[in-house]
């Protein structure tokens, strides 16, 4: 584990990732940091940053009174200055401590230095990327130690010759990486069926913005259209696909000719047409569904809006857990449908501290020690994955 130790020249880093965002810190570390910082920062109350006791706030302007306003907090040696998102702002502010004597430290430098391990290095970085308070609730476990202590206790077992229970734990932490990955790919859904009947009105709607073409017109998508979004706290992109019918021009086929060369790609598909074909048990993209196998399939029945209430009480009938009837106009069922794909796709809620692998040379170091043909070996993997 790196130690954090105090320096003599205060060093200055970016805490936030790069990019726009509502909130950037910039952080300085050292003995004589609060000093630094002063020569920089002008309060609204008028006092210096060594007259604010250690933890408070204290917010004001940086460099002079029609500077940047900024939001300070200090410990004993280290400060944070909170600004406007961006990169102009934060950069600003790093230069004119840098001007001041304050040494520059990359943020990946930063991380090494200040976090307990690499593990927890590699996620915090990895944290800056997540989308989802989801995502992020399962890396901050790892930030304090779950990974880490996982793999501690299999070193521990493998030292007291219960290897087989060793390798028990490391399966589980494979397990949970293959059915628990949000980090490296979003879960693919596909969206598909008959020209014109809501796919892409469906997507806006899930979305809740614009973002598929949408026009009374068969054939419209010719091409798959891709939007990320959240679905139960994890990144999903929902997949506009072309019309699936037969006769179709040379476009759209190959429109078509895409969908099923990269369906495999799918954790789902939302196979959709409109209530009244369900309702005659006729829909006409029914055929194309045959090429697919082993992939999930939830139905929808859109524009259910242009029923009768005696036609929507015999689709109600068939309604179930992979089933659902939705109006884009009245804005029906489609909370319901959200529930119904964040059941199938999404694992079961993971119970706080739970140890997770959350990068892809982890995975492969944890397979490594588990495939290890002896113990040494075994244990050898294990100790190059916490020393990384």
């Amino acid at each position: 584990m790196t130690e954090r130790s105090t320096v003599e020249t205060p060093r200055v880093g970016v805490l936030t990732p790069a990019g726009r965002g509502a909130i950037a810190v910039v952080a300085v570390r050292g003995a004589d940091s609060v000093r630094v910082v002063d020569r920089c920062f002008r309060a609204a109350s008028g006092k210096s940053l060594a007259e604010t006791p250690s933890g408070r706030v204290a917010f004001g302007r940086w460099g002079d009174a029609d500077g940047e306003e900024v939001v300070v907090t200090r410990s004993e040696d280290s400060v944070e200055v909170h600004c406007h998102g961006g990169a102009a702002a934060s950069r600003a502010i790093v230069e004119s401590l840098k001007s001041v004597g304050c040494q520059v430290v990359e943020q990946q430098e930063w991380l090494a230095e200040t976090t307990a391990g690499s593990i927890e290095a590699a996620a915090h970085r990895a944290l800056a990327q997540v989308v989802t308070e989801r995502e992020a609730l399962v890396l901050l476990d790892q930030i304090n130690g779950a990974l880490r202590k996982d793999l501690e206790q299999a070193l521990e077992l493998i030292d007291s010759g219960q290897l087989e229970e060793a390798k028990d734990r490391m399966f589980t932490l494979i397990n949970r990486w293959h059915g628990c990955n949000p980090f490296l790919h979003p879960t693919q859904v596909y969206v598909m069926g008959a020209p014109n009947v809501g796919k892409s009105s469906l997507i806006n709607t899930l979305v809740g913005f614009e973002r598929s073409i949408v026009f009374d017109v068969p054939g419209t998508t010719r091409d798959l259209v891709t939007t990320t979004t959240a679905i139960d706290g994890w990144k999903v992109e929902l997949i506009d696909t072309a019309g699936l019918r037969r006769g179709a021009d040379s476009i759209e086929q190959r429109g078509i000719d895409i969908i099923f060369d990269s369906i495999h790609r799918a954790k789902l598909v939302l196979h959709v047409a409109e209530a009244r074909t369900w309702l005659e048990g006729k829909p006409s993209s029914k055929v194309f569904f045959s090429r697919l196998k082993g992939i999930p399939m939830i139905k929808v029945a859109s524009k259910i809006d242009l029923l009768n209430p005696s036609e929507i009480q015999k689709l109600e009938k068939r309604a179930g857990d992979k089933f659902f009837l939705t109006s884009i106009v009245r804005r029906q069922g489609i909370d319901e449908l959200l529930e119904g794909i964040g059941a199938i796709m999404n694992p079961p809620a993971l119970p706080a501290g739970t140890a997770v692998l959350f990068n892809k040379e982890q995975s492969d170091r944890v397979t490594e020690a588990w495939l290890a043909p002896s113990a040494a070996v075994s244990k050898h993997a294990l100790q190059a994955l916490l020393a990384e």
